[in-house]
């Protein structure tokens, strides 16, 4: 699994990809979007699939919840537009577009 991390201003996004597949971690979008509760607004988007892995943070080994891109997009459609709702989408959207043209390079010739 190769960890990835973009920075949003002050707040790191890191993301994995595990066998051609990208997954971001859910605490991650929520501190992004100023959430304390990732995981019950995960739920209100519906999204019920669970994927955990362990992570070594300054705070020790954690359990990281992650989620898929399409996953993250049903959360963040959630959320009421604002200027700065609009301009974490533009980031995002680059940061996965950038994602799309290295996987390959990542999983090995998909």
């Amino acid at each position: 699994m190769i960890e990835i991390t973009r920075n949003y201003g002050a707040k790191t996004l890191r993301m994995f990809v595990e066998d051609g597949s990208v997954l971001i971690s859910a605490r991650d979008i929520g501190t992004l979007i100023n959430d304390r509760n990732p995981s019950r607004r995960l739920e209100r988007a519906g999204v019920v699939s669970s994927r955990y892995r362990l992570a070594d943070t300054n705070g020790g080994v954690q359990r990281l919840r992650l989620v898929t891109p399409k996953e993250c997009a049903a959360v963040l459609g959630g959320i009421r537009p604002t200027a700065a709702h609009h301009a974490l989408l533009g980031w995002l959207k680059g940061v996965f577009d950038e994602l799309g043209a290295m996987k390959c390079d990542f999983c090995g010739g998909c």
